[in-house]
Parts: structure tokens; sequence; C-alpha cells
């Protein structure tokens, strides 16, 4: 189990409040569950999406960590 102030707890909150496509684009690009991480083809590939599709997703789901406060939190302790 993890303590609150763990950086895995804060990960898990800030990408709970991102759609559930987000959080899948930037666990498989980041390789956040274990997992070696994508590039976007292979996301796209998978997903059958274009890249440049995934790509956009996956700023507007960065913007969305940078915008609320939970993820300038977690940024700061990055």
């Amino acid at each position: 189990m993890f303590r609150l102030d763990s950086p895995f707890l804060r990960i898990d909150l800030v990408l709970k409040k991102l759609s559930s496509r987000e959080r899948q684009i930037l666990t498989m690009f980041y390789g956040l569950s274990n997992s070696e991480p994508q590039t976007l083809d292979e996301i796209a590939y998978q997903l059958k999406l274009t890249s440049e599709l995934i790509r956009q997703l996956k700023t507007k789901a960065l913007l969305h960590i940078e915008n609320s406060s939970s993820g300038r939190d977690l940024l700061q302790h990055l």
C-alpha cells in the first residue's frame, strides 16, 4: 500500500481526473503500468487511431494536468 504522500499515489489521483482515453495514452506513453514506454505510432496502432490524434490527446491530457491544482502540486515534487 502507498503512503498518502507517495508520488505513485499522486500520479494515480491526477490520472483519475483525466478521460479514460487520455489516461490510457499517458499510461502507455510513459510506461506507467509496469510496461515499457511506447511511441505515438505504437499507441496509434494499438488504439486504431492516427498518430496525430494520439499526439493531440496526449498534449490535451498534459495541459489538463498542468492546469489542475493537484497536477501542479505533483509536478513540483518531480
